[in-house]
């Protein structure tokens, strides 16, 4: 006989679904409204940032299925053009509304570009795909080869846009973002090559996903206590009016990015899954090593990291959308 389910079997299984998306919320309430208190923890998570962001890397990395990647390798054209336009589409659009968030804060048209400038995010874009009926597999392999490139692309591109207003040296970040971004992300799938390794990986991926996610939600915590603390000292320098302009600025980006990619992959004759992956893996970007640039070599722009962290938000957001969307359109098949 079916045993009764009791009232708080249902909640608590939502919660158990849902537990990031609810931590997420907790930590920005209490980095918003209480960040005097929060900021001795946030700066013990400011100090050891790099590592931090090392290892998410390297666990995101780990748990990546290399058979998939083998698979996807038979696609070099797609996967070059899906990785190009994450570096190509995003950082034009990024560019150009600069200029208009310049006029707000000169933080905001930084942070932007930080943001456009960084490589894909190295989770999300393969599971949205997934989602949205698309080659997952391809969109793996997309997001490794953008990581894998941002050491040497993503210095060159901050370099065009600010190097003049930071006195940025490149040669400085290529060789920190080799050891942060690229290092990590070879050492996770090089991991795999030993099968006892990559076993236990698969096995142990859902504790290794949980720990993953609670790295990331340090960083977002350590961030959002700093751009409170910032928005206290300047009141009166930035007003909610210009939040929300951030806000829909941030989310016309990354949808024109999104067209960008889907135009563009359509264009080069790539098939509807593929370009799905493309969609994906070239538009969003990841939050880890962006709040990681924005500490290390723009710490004179503190509000930098607001349109990175609103980045982030709006690509989960609206990426969740067009994933269904595209599922609920997806042609049926005999």
């Amino acid at each position: 006989m079916p045993t009764e389910r009791t009232w708080w079997e249902g909640p608590a299984a939502e919660l158990r679904k849902r537990w990031f998306l609810v931590a997420l919320t907790v930590v920005v309430l209490l980095s918003v409204f209480a960040p005097e208190a929060l900021r001795p923890a946030a700066a013990a998570v400011d100090a050891r940032l790099r590592l931090i962001v090392i290892t998410i890397l390297f666990l995101m990395s780990a748990t990546l299925e290399t058979s998939a990647l083998v698979a996807a390798l038979r696609q070099p054209g797609t996967v070059g053009l899906g990785a190009a336009l994450g570096y190509v589409w995003v950082p034009a659009f990024g560019w150009a509304s600069s200029f208009a968030l310049n006029r707000l804060t000169p933080d905001f048209g930084v942070g932007i570009l930080i943001m456009c400038a960084m490589p894909c995010t190295l989770a999300s874009a393969t599971i949205w795909t997934r989602l949205a009926g698309g080659n997952d597999a391809l969109s793996l392999l997309i997001t490794v080869v953008s990581n894998g490139l941002s050491f040497l692309i993503s210095p060159l591109i901050l370099y065009v846009t600010l190097g003049q207003a930071a006195r940025l040296s490149p040669g400085d970040m290529i060789g920190k973002l080799f050891v942060t971004v690229f290092l990590p992300v070879v050492a996770g799938q090089v991991l795999r090559i030993w099968r006892r390794a990559a076993g236990a990986a698969d096995r142990g991926k859902g504790p290794l996903s949980i720990v993953n996610r609670c790295l990331i939600l340090s960083v977002i915590f350590s961030g959002l206590v700093k751009a409170s603390l910032e928005l206290r000292k300047s009141s009166g320098r930035v007003s909610y009016a210009d939040i929300a302009l951030l806000l829909v600025a941030v989310a016309t980006i990354h949808l024109l990015a999104v067209g960008g990619c889907w135009l563009a992959a359509r264009l080069a004759g790539v098939q509807r899954r593929d370009r799905l992956a493309t969609l994906f893996a070239g538009s969003q970007k990841t939050l880890p090593a962006g709040l990681y640039v924005a500490a290390h070599f723009f710490g004179q722009f503190p509000l930098a990291t607001i349109p990175i962290l609103f980045y982030h938000a709006s690509q989960l957001v609206l990426d969740t959308w067009l994933a269904d969307r595209a599922r609920r359109r997806e042609p049926k098949t005999p």
